[in-house]
């Protein structure tokens, strides 16, 4: 259903929660060097906005604990963290890869980026 029908239907209906239910947080935000946001201490649901998902091979960050802990105590403990598969996904695990210091996954993601951008 579209956004602003829901909207309308719901105008005065909705319960808004407190912000602890619905942390936003973007893992790229990591790539910043100075000034980087964190997670809310009493977060109680995460929101990962942006790109970049804990579920990705390239989210590999301290903001994506909760979830790896969640991910490890759950039926899905043995499905493997998604490979990037699009060009923008190439593009965000290079950086990511990059900026985590494995610089030679970085080139691979970087050199994918650049051939899925010429097919």
């Amino acid at each position: 259903m579209h956004q602003d029908a829901l909207n309308i239907t719901l105008s005065g209906k909705v319960k808004i929660f407190d912000k602890r239910y619905n942390s936003q947080f973007s893992i790229n935000y990591e790539l910043k060097k100075d000034n980087k946001p964190t997670i809310n201490n009493n977060a109680i649901l995460i929101h990962y906005i942006g790109p970049t998902k804990p579920w990705h091979s390239w989210g590999e960050y301290k903001s994506t604990e909760a979830f790896i802990h969640a991910k490890n105590n759950s039926p899905w403990v043995n499905l493997p963290f998604l490979l990037p598969k699009t060009s923008m996904q190439y593009r965000y695990a290079a950086k990511n890869m990059f900026n985590n210091h494995y610089k030679c996954k970085g080139v691979k993601d970087l050199f994918l980026y650049f051939l899925s951008k010429i097919r």
